[in-house]
């Protein structure tokens, strides 16, 4: 069943959507919604839903934005916005961002079951055709049962590509032969496993933005036997090949990625244009690599981070001045002060008026 988020910031609209759409009899499973694009950022990123429903007018991040950075960290998730405007502008901004569908308001029940339905349809055709390209050297259902493949996931290889280290290959490559648990002695098995390793290695790859001509050579061929020792070999080089390629595309040096994103952050925690996105591109890494090292390194994702250092801030100018809250929510990168005053009261328990009171006495 296909997972489907709602970002909507009429109330009304977002529940009657909500509650009067039968999603399991479209396929789809209800899993997350918000009120305002900066929120549905961060539980998209979390619960990475197949299908995404967006207004484009929403507080903090309208939807168009919001789509865009959907786009960008998650090129497989289909995007359906709606709109009061009956713009020729807004669509085309829409048609450039890949939505999969533009629905005007009203909307009616119909409607978006319709757009529900031809959505599920294309998804369901892309990865039948994915599935129809793995099966191209004609592996036979009765051989694969055989092996007993089902605990087998060629995804973990994508991800390491994406975002981890080379250092921890070796380690990685044991683990991972080890969950075959001997399917790797089929020389059936084996090819298949080849071409997985292929496209995880190109798609990861093309998920960082590095394009097919950099990709070109870094897939080796070697011998195989049945040993599999040979494919531990393969995997190692495949792996230490497409890493150190990321590295150099997107890493300076000796850098150290997550001391860079902090330096970056306490030089920009009072812009309100300061993102997971701004970060990677200044510091010169992948936004998929950057959440996952950053989340590794500090336990707090980027988003978190920088929320406590604006916090933090902002309870040091309500201490030691007399700054009103709607400058200092501007000082530390909020331009609405409600949602400065919201997210203060959500992080810290207490208004920035009651904060300065009780600090005061």
């Amino acid at each position: 069943m296909l997972r489907v988020f709602l970002a909507e910031d009429e109330v009304i609209i977002r529940e009657g959507l909500r509650d009067s759409i039968p999603w399991a009899e479209c396929g789809f499973e209800f899993v997350g919604e918000a009120s305002d694009g900066e929120t549905a950022l961060e539980m998209v990123r979390k619960l990475k839903p197949d299908v995404v429903i967006t207004d484009i007018k929403m507080p903090f991040m309208d939807g168009l934005t919001f789509s865009k950075y959907v786009s960008e960290e998650l090129p497989e998730t289909k995007i359906i916005i709606i709109s009061g405007y009956d713009d020729f502008e807004y669509a085309r901004r829409a048609v450039e961002l890949h939505a999969d569908r533009f629905l005007l308001k009203p909307i009616t029940k119909a409607d978006m079951i319709s757009a529900l339905k031809s959505t599920r349809q294309r998804i369901e055709e892309e990865r039948s055709r994915q599935a129809a390209f793995l099966q191209r050297e004609e592996l036979e259902e009765e051989s694969l049962s055989a092996l007993e493949l089902s605990g087998f996931d060629p995804t973990v290889l994508g991800s390491f590509i994406e975002s981890g280290r080379a250092e921890d290959i070796e380690s990685f490559v044991d683990r991972f032969v080890r969950s075959l648990h001997g399917a790797e002695q089929s020389m059936l098995f084996k090819n298949y496993l080849l071409v997985s390793i292929r496209i995880n290695a190109a798609n990861a790859l093309q998920r960082s933005g590095i394009s097919g001509e950099l990709f070109t050579g870094m897939i080796p061929d070697l011998p195989l036997d049945d040993s599999g020792e040979d494919l531990k070999e393969y995997l190692s080089t495949v792996l230490k090949n497409v890493i150190a390629l990321r590295d150099s595309v997107f890493r300076k040096p000796g850098a150290d990625v997550v001391e860079d994103a902090l330096r970056y952050i306490n030089d920009h925690y009072c812009s309100e244009e300061i993102s997971l996105n701004t970060a990677a591109k200044a510091i010169n890494v992948s936004p998929n690599y950057l959440s996952a090292i950053f989340s590794q390194k500090m336990g707090d994702s980027f988003i978190e981070y920088l929320t406590k250092k604006r916090m933090e801030r902002a309870k040091q100018y309500l201490r030691e001045t007399d700054l009103r809250s709607g400058e200092i929510a501007l000082a530390v990168g909020y331009k609405d002060p409600r949602y400065f005053s919201y997210v203060f009261k959500r992080t810290q328990g207490c208004t920035p008026s009651e904060y300065r009171a009780r600090e005061a006495v």
